[in-house]
C-alpha cells in the first residue's frame, strides 16, 4: 500500500504514530496501490488502510492536544458557569459522525481541523436536542416542561419543522392540539416580538394555529438564546474500522431486480468504539431575549431534552442503525463537580487575597502619609501587649506635653482593649496606668 503523498510523507509516516488520526485518514490514507503509474484504491487494502488511521498513541501528541482542547473547554465552563450548564456522558454504542463528507472509501468523518482529532459540532448537538424538546412538547404525556414556545425561545423559530412547514399532516395535528392545551401566556412573547410580520399576511392576522404552510413562517426570525459548543469525545483506545455490506447495490442504484446471488458489497468507514468520554457545554447568551420564565427554568429543560436524546435518539450518524447511543456519566459528572467545587474555592482564596494584598497597600501608603505620632497612635489600635509595653517604654515619656497626652489616650485605649487597665493587674502594670492617668489628668 501507498500513502498519496511524497515518498519522504510516506516514509516519515511509517512508524509515527503521533499523526492524528484525522491526518491519517484524510491527508495520507494508506491505502493506495500502484496500478501502472496510477494510484488507485484496492478494495483488499482499506480495511487495513482505516486500521492504520486509527491509531491513535495514548501518550502522543494527538492525545495531549485532544485533553487539553477538552481542558480548555471545561475551564471556560467554569469561568463563565452561571450562563453555563455542562452534562457529561459514555457512549455505550459505536459512534460515528461526518459519513456524508467527500472521502475515497465513500464514507468520510468528521475531524477537527487543524488538530486531526474526531468531534462532534455543536450544530450537529443542537439539532438533536432541538428535536428531543420538540418530541417532548408535542408527543409526551409528561413533558417535561417542555413547550414549544420555549423550543422558540432557546433553539430559535425554524419555519422549516415539520409541524410549521406544510398546512396539514400529523405533525401540524400534533402542533395545534398543543396550543390547545398550553398556556397562552408561554407564547405571549413571541406574539409580541413578531406581531407585525404576523399581522402582514395576505390572507389577514394570523394566530399562531394558522402559521403552518403559511408564508409568514418565510418572514420570522429568530435566533434563540442557546449556544452548544463542539464535543470532542475521548475515546477509550484506538477508533474503529466499521463495515456495513449491502447485499443489493445494483437494485437500489436502479439498474436489476434483487436476485439471492448478489454479492454483497463491503463499505468499511471509522468509529469511535464504546466507551469514549463526551462533554455537552450549553451556554445560555446574555444577550438573547429569553423571558424570565424561561430564563430561569432553562437548566432544567436542557437535561431533560439530553435525557430524551440519550434513551431515545442518539447523537452523530446512522442511530437508525444503533450506532451514537449515549448515557450519563454520573462519575465524571461528579468529578467535574468537586472540580468546580474546587476551582470555585482556589478562586475564593485568591480573590481573598488579593483583597488582603490591597488592604495592605492602601494601610501602608496611610501610613506613608501619618507623622511619626499617628503611626504610634494607629499602631496601638490592634497591637498586643508587648508592643503596647514597647510603645510606652520608649516613647511616652519623650515626647512634648500635648503629643503625651495623645499618646496616653492611645495607650488607655490599647490597655482597656486588652484587659489591663482595671486594679486586677500586677504592680509594675498599676504603674503604668497610674503614670498614664497622671497625664491624661484623672484621678
Amino acid at each position: 500500500m501507498a500513502v498519496a503523498a511524497p515518498l519522504f510523507v510516506e516514509n516519515a509516516l511509517k512508524d509515527n504514530l503521533d499523526a492524528p488520526p484525522g491526518h491519517r485518514f484524510r491527508l495520507y490514507f494508506d491505502g493506495w496501490v500502484w496500478k501502472g503509474k496510477t494510484l488507485v484504491l484496492d478494495d483488499q487494502q482499506k480495511k487495513l488502510g482505516l486500521a492504520k488511521a486509527a491509531r491513535i498513541d495514548v501518550k502522543g501528541e494527538a492525545a495531549r492536544a485532544l485533553d487539553a482542547l477538552r481542558a480548555r473547554q471545561m475551564y471556560l465552563a467554569q469561568d463563565d458557569g452561571a450562563a453555563i450548564h455542562t452534562i457529561d456522558a459514555v457512549s455505550t454504542a459505536p459512534f460515528v459522525t461526518g459519513v456524508g463528507m467527500e472521502h475515497p472509501l465513500e464514507n468520510g468523518f468528521a475531524f477537527f481541523d487543524p488538530h486531526g482529532l474526531p468531534y462532534l459540532p455543536g450544530s450537529g448537538i443542537k439539532g438533536v436536542i432541538r428535536r428531543a424538546a420538540e418530541e417532548l412538547a408535542l408527543h409526551e404525556v409528561d413533558s417535561k416542561g417542555w413547550t414549544i414556545g420555549a423550543v422558540w425561545a432557546l433553539f430559535g423559530f425554524d419555519g422549516s419543522g415539520s409541524y410549521l412547514a406544510k398546512k396539514n399532516g400529523p405533525a401540524v395535528d400534533a402542533f395545534r392540539e398543543h396550543l390547545s392545551r398550553t398556556d397562552r401566556r408561554s407564547f405571549a412573547w413571541f406574539e409580541t416580538l413578531f406581531r407585525d410580520a404576523l399581522a402582514e399576511d395576505p390572507q389577514g392576522p394570523l394566530t399562531l394555529a394558522d402559521l403552518p404552510g403559511s408564508n409568514t413562517v418565510k418572514k420570522i426570525h429568530y435566533r434563540g438564546g442557546l449556544e452548544f459548543w463542539d464535543s470532542y469525545p475521548k475515546p477509550n483506545g484506538d477508533l474503529r474500522a466499521d463495515v456495513i455490506t449491502p447485499h443489493f447495490g445494483h437494485y437500489f442504484g436502479g439498474r436489476k431486480n434483487p436476485t439471492d446471488n448478489n454479492n454483497p458489497t463491503p463499505i468499511y468507514f471509522l468509529t469511535i468504539p464504546p466507551g469514549a468520554c463526551f462533554a455537552f457545554h450549553v451556554r445560555l447568551s446574555h444577550a438573547a431575549k429569553v423571558p424570565a420564565e424561561i430564563a430561569r427554568s432553562w437548566r432544567g429543560l436542557v437535561e431533560a431534552a439530553f435525557m430524551h436524546a440519550f434513551e431515545w435518539l442518539g447523537f452523530g450518524a446512522k442511530t437508525g442503525a444503533g450506532f451514537g447511543a449515549l448515557e450519563r456519566d454520573e462519575g465524571a459528572a461528579r468529578k467535574r463537580s468537586e472540580e468546580r467545587a474546587k476551582a470555585e474555592e482556589e478562586r475564593r482564596q485568591r480573590d481573598e487575597a488579593e483583597r488582603a494584598e490591597a488592604r495592605k497597600t492602601e494601610e501602608q501608603a496611610l501610613l506613608a502619609k501619618l507623622s511619626p505620632l499617628e503611626r504610634l497612635c494607629r499602631d496601638l489600635e490592634s497591637a498586643g501587649e508587648q508592643r503596647i509595653d514597647e510603645i510606652y517604654r520608649q516613647n511616652l515619656m519623650a515626647l512634648s506635653v500635648d503629643d503625651q497626652i495623645r499618646l496616653g489616650r492611645s495607650l488607655k485605649g490599647a490597655y482597656i482593649r486588652i484587659g489591663k487597665w482595671t486594679k486586677e493587674v500586677s504592680k509594675k502594670q498599676k504603674e503604668k496606668v497610674a503614670t498614664i492617668k497622671k497625664i491624661l489628668g484623672e484621678q
